[in-house]
């Protein structure tokens, strides 16, 4: 009785897992009365685009419309093609109200349409040349690490992409970015990076800077430099499969803080603020993981530099101009996106 039950279980999963790959694809019946298993990429005013159910990564096939009777889709639904007599013989297709398509006529045909507009987030991971500070200069993970340095960043974002042209998208993104960087321990001494180096070989000279030094910090010190950006861009994909490479650039309005403060932020012992622009480039690959849904991981490079300046730095008589990048001079990161818009689309 329990080896009957069994392979009655066992059937009955075998058939379900048929009837879901029975359904999980789209059939194009030829005039021929060929059916042809597939994955609908496109359906156009003159030709039909897809790739083979049993080979979905494989080429691009393309079948001109006059040579179809109709399409059967994974929902159910069913484009019908009119125009030519279907072959004797042909497996006979249920059309759907509203979805007879008049080869005779393509302006008046249904589309089944790449995406035109994405909404993703993003994670991004800032790195790439840290900014000169008051109290080092050295500029490299390295070499703070070496001295027990730590540094906390991140960034994360929202984009609106849409479709303009074949392979040719405009974005608009809003990013945040921050990184904090633990210059120096509480009851450290420390000095002026710059001011020493300028001392070394002038100090002596009338009216040269002096090296700067504080003794026995009452905190730990961090440097932040925290920013939030808008964009405006544009990316060229290649291809138009699942796994599409892309380039893109974009012209970017930021705003930024920098502050020297304690560990909790509860002391701040200078900042600055401001407002820069500039361009920054980008290069990703687009893969689709399911109808609809999109990852991209990508690098964003470049960043526009600014100068800040603080007044009465530790004590009345620093004061500090500097000129540091506005985040990391490269980003890596990774977008997941979704359709906003439908599928299917009439011209």
């Amino acid at each position: 009785m329990i080896k009957k039950m069994k392979k009655a279980v066992l059937v009955f999963i075998v058939a379900s897992f048929f009837q879901v790959l029975c359904f999980s694809q789209d059939i194009i019946t030829l005039k021929t009365g060929e059916q042809i298993r597939s994955r609908i990429i496109e359906v156009g005013k003159t030709d039909v685009r897809y790739r083979k159910l049993d080979n979905l990564t494989g080429p691009v096939y393309v079948t001109s419309k006059s040579d179809i009777a109709g399409i059967k889709y994974e929902n159910g639904s069913v484009d019908t093609f009119n125009g030519k007599t279907v072959a004797q013989g042909a497996p006979e297709l249920t059309s759907t109200p509203g979805r007879t398509v008049n080869t005779a006529n393509p302006s008046g045909s249904a589309e089944n349409s790449r995406k035109t507009v994405t909404v993703g987030f993003s994670g991004i991971y800032p790195s790439g040349v840290w900014p000169s500070t008051a109290l080092t200069n050295m500029g490299t993970a390295s070499y703070l690490k070496d001295y027990g340095h730590t540094l906390k960043r991140y960034g994360m974002g929202v984009i609106i992409q849409a479709d303009i042209a074949k392979n040719f998208s405009l974005f608009f993104d809003g990013n945040i970015y921050d990184y904090n960087i633990l210059l120096a321990k509480q009851g450290e001494t420390v000095q002026s990076a710059w001011t020493e180096a300028e001392g070394a070989t002038h100090w002596d000279e009338p009216g040269a800077p002096q090296t700067l030094v504080v003794n026995n910090l009452p905190t730990d010190v961090h440097f932040d430099m925290s920013t939030s950006g808008l964009r405006l861009g544009a990316k060229y994909s290649v291809g138009n499969g699942r796994v599409r490479p892309w380039g893109g650039a974009a012209f970017g309005i930021y705003s930024w803080t920098v502050n020297y403060f304690n560990g909790d932020k509860t002391k701040t012992y200078g900042k600055d603020t401001g407002y820069t622009t500039g361009f920054t480039f980008l290069l990703g690959i687009d893969f689709e993981i399911m109808q609809g849904i999109f990852i991209t991981p990508f690098a964003d490079l470049a960043a526009p530099p600014v100068n800040y300046h603080i007044d009465k730095l530790f004590y009345d008589q620093w004061s500090i101009d500097y000129e540091a990048p506005v985040m990391g001079t490269s980003r890596f990161g990774l977008t997941i996106s979704f359709d906003a818009g439908p599928k299917k689309k009439a011209n």
